[in-house]
């Protein structure tokens, strides 16, 4: 096994140096102007390839009863753990955009990188989104309320026990994560919002959250003095902001390598190969 870069930028686990070859010759012939369609057609390929590779990243289903609505939901979220026999720091939840899915972040090369800085990641499909791995029913407001907090038991059990997990969530993902970020801030270590969507009545639960480790991550071509971004640094007073530069919304696309290294920084603290060290930090 061997990890490549494809023209496009994405990060792809391939089983030999001939597939990976391969996919070299595929993504040479997109077309520049397409690049964002390229990304959103590329795990297609790439679920082909990686189930029959053994590496970090894993397929799992979990049987989440929502508090709400009573529903029983059978989750699709792709997992990676650090190796056998490697202490694990904690456990961190990535929640995708509108467009993207769990795949997104193996793509990027978040969930590698998490893994092997000792923590265990888990990037879930969200229900109606992406190929439908949880199904093609998109969770309800109501159900939006306890999703996450009802994900969490199930995958991370010892959250009831006083374990903390970190937090990531990109543009819709923040529909998701705030109703859980808001109520249960005690269990959680550190939130990265990455231009995500905020609900305004959470505005009244502010004083839950004014001591949360937050990194709010902006592109610099997706209005990062908007009143979105600005309400955020008002709910999160213990933020830093980054700006990535030059890059669209979904900014971890324009480089993965500094998105993930900032990552790193935040829920693993500082280290000599940090790209742009921080001064905000999850608290374990």
């Amino acid at each position: 096994q061997r990890l490549t870069r494809c023209t496009s930028g994405a990060r792809l686990l391939c089983c030999s140096s001939a597939e990976a070859d391969a996919l070299h010759v595929l993504s040479a012939g997109w077309d520049e102007d397409l690049r964002m369609r390229s990304w959103l057609a590329a795990p297609l390929l790439l679920l082909a390839l990686s189930a029959r590779c053994e590496g970090l990243v894993q397929s799992q289903r979990f049987s989440v009863s929502l508090s709400t609505t009573r529903e029983t939901l059978h989750v699709h979220a792709l997992t990676a753990s650090p190796p056998p026999g490697a202490p694990v720091h904690g456990t961190v939840i990535l929640l995708h955009g509108a467009v993207f899915k769990a795949q997104t972040w193996n793509e990027v090369g978040s969930l590698e990188a998490l893994a092997k800085a000792g923590f265990r990641a888990i990037a879930i499909d969200l229900p109606g989104y992406g190929d439908h791995l949880s199904g093609s029913k998109k969770l309800s407001s109501a159900a939006k309320e306890t999703f996450l907090h009802d994900f969490i038991e199930v995958a991370v059990p010892d959250v009831a026990a006083g374990q903390k997990v970190g937090i990531i969530a990109a543009s819709m993902g923040g529909s998701v994560a705030t109703p859980f970020v808001v109520n249960h801030p005690d269990a959680i270590a550190g939130y990265v919002p990455v231009a995500a969507v905020l609900e305004v009545t959470s505005m009244r639960k502010r004083q839950n959250v004014a001591e949360l480790p937050t990194l709010i991550v902006w592109g610099e071509n997706d209005h990062p003095d908007s009143s979105r971004a600005r309400m955020y640094k008002t709910l999160f007073p213990q933020h830093q902001m980054y700006v990535m530069p030059d890059a669209p919304h979904p900014c971890y696309l324009k480089d993965p390598e500094l998105f993930n290294s900032l990552l790193i920084d935040f829920f693993a603290g500082p280290s000599p190969a940090s790209k742009q060290p921080l001064h905000m930090h999850a608290r374990w």
